[in-house]
């Protein structure tokens, strides 16, 4: 079974939450996310709700509500009559969250035919060309940021509110570093589902998003099988 390897272990300073009274559950999800995948809470603690909102400065009903979040993505786990653990993620975890990740992506990309006129349109294809160019340099790190800021605009021109908060619910996906794609045969890509789009044609669309998903994971089990789990940070 791949292991998890920790790239980093330090509590990052923007995993802090200010002391300004009102905070968002999203924002607190997502640093228990963070202090999760920095390895402040290995697979198997318990998580105090009280002692987590303490740290954070926040009530205990903003944890609650962001830890039933993030069960959703798989990071942790309830046990009856013992509380909330920190989940060991696993390459079958991965898997259930590509799989709901291509449905999802896959319809955002069909109600974007007949929605995004050609002023956003031009938007999405300069952002596709801007990931290719990048990637092309080596700094797969901003790549992958730029790719994700591009599946997000699909994700919020679809014009579903539902999507996108399950699309940031599941992005625990998006932080596992997998070999080396192709930027001309991922720009290839993103450009023929533009085009499904533009044409107004729903079935491609959708089709080319789900393959596109598909061909995502394909890459990230044969990185895991062969290296491990491993966590970076694209934003």
């Amino acid at each position: 079974m791949p292991v998890i390897k920790e790239t980093q272990t330090r509590f990052r300073k923007r995993s802090q939450l200010p002391n300004n009274g009102k905070v968002a559950r999203h924002k607190v999800r997502e640093i228990i996310q963070n202090q999760i995948l920095d390895g402040k809470y290995v697979p198997g603690t318990r998580l105090n709700q009280a002692r987590v909102a303490k740290n954070l400065n926040v009530s205990i009903g903003l944890v609650r509500e962001a830890l039933f979040e993030l069960k959703a993505s798989g990071l942790v786990k309830t046990i009856d009559n013992r509380g909330v653990f920190v989940a060991k993620l696993t390459l079958d975890v991965l898997r259930e969250l590509y799989e709901v990740r291509e449905i999802h992506e896959g319809l955002a990309a069909r109600r974007c035919c007949g929605r995004v006129d050609s002023k956003q349109l031009a938007t999405l294809v300069d952002m596709v060309e801007e990931i290719r160019a990048i990637a092309k340099t080596g700094n797969q790190k901003k790549a992958s940021e730029l790719d994700k800021g591009f599946h997000m605009k699909l994700i919020k021109l679809s014009g579903n509110e539902t999507l996108k908060r399950l699309f940031e619910t599941h992005q625990i996906a998006g932080k596992v570093v997998w070999s080396k794609v192709d930027p001309d045969d991922t720009y290839s890509t993103h450009m023929a589902i533009l085009e499904s789009i533009r044409k107004n044609l729903p079935d491609e669309a959708e089709r080319l998003m789900r393959e596109h998903i598909r061909n995502g994971f394909a890459g990230v089990e044969k990185f895991v099988q062969k290296e491990g789990i491993v966590f970076h940070w694209i934003g």
